[in-house]
């Protein structure tokens, strides 16, 4: 009798070792929390709690199953960045990452997960980055554009023209080359004669920036 209240006490102790240990470290896989779409193709997945990878892997696909070229832009312990080549407006993409762990756990499993294109027509520049040393101006845009008779004007916060000509245009960016701008000042940027590649009509875009 003895004997077997010890062997009770020892299971008992044990268990609950196991239990502190679960409740420590976690239970459970890898999972989103978030995932957002940021223009041009890029996704920003956030994670619940934090993970490890292990020679992670993004694969994207449509409605249909047919397979987009995705690359991985960056990863933390929380969230993970990608880019998906040719996704198109209005059009909604699951995603798989695998080779993930959530920290605390040993197995390496995968996550998935779905994001929408947005439906626009109107044209977008996600970002304005100005080279003081080769004078260049970079313009990236949100989503796919067209031109046509392509117009560029370029002014300080007074209002006087400044310099600007197209070095290079690409169906989602510019390389502009520009007289020399003064670091801390504001400009605007305005370009005619473009449009979002599901548009019908050519437009205009302005954006302002400090270089």
């Amino acid at each position: 009798m003895k004997k077997l209240f010890c062997f009770l006490l020892a299971l008992g102790l044990l268990v609950g070792t196991c239990a502190s240990y679960v409740a420590a470290h976690g239970s459970g896989h890898a999972s989103v929390a978030r995932v957002e779409y940021e223009g041009n193709g890029k996704v920003d997945v956030d994670f619940h709690g934090r993970v490890a990878y292990n020679n992670p892997v993004v694969t994207v696909k449509d409605a249909d199953g047919k397979k987009y070229s995705a690359k991985i832009l960056e990863r933390d312990s929380d969230d993970l960045d990608f880019k998906a080549d040719g996704v198109r407006s209005g059009k909604t993409y699951t995603f798989t990452i695998s080779g993930i762990q959530k920290s605390g756990t040993s197995a390496f499993t995968s996550v998935s997960g779905r994001f929408t294109v947005p439906s626009v027509s109107k044209v977008t520049i996600n970002e304005l980055d100005y080279d003081a040393e080769d004078r260049e101006l970079s313009v990236e845009f949100a989503h796919r554009v067209h031109y046509s008779g392509t117009k560029l004007t370029l002014k300080d916060s007074a209002g006087n023209k400044i310099t600007v000509t197209a070095i290079e245009k690409e169906n989602d960016e510019m390389e502009l080359r520009t007289a020399r701008l003064q670091r801390g000042k504001k400009y605007t940027l305005t370009i005619s004669g473009i449009k979002h590649q599901s548009a019908n009509a050519y437009t205009s875009v302005t954006k302002s920036f400090t270089a």
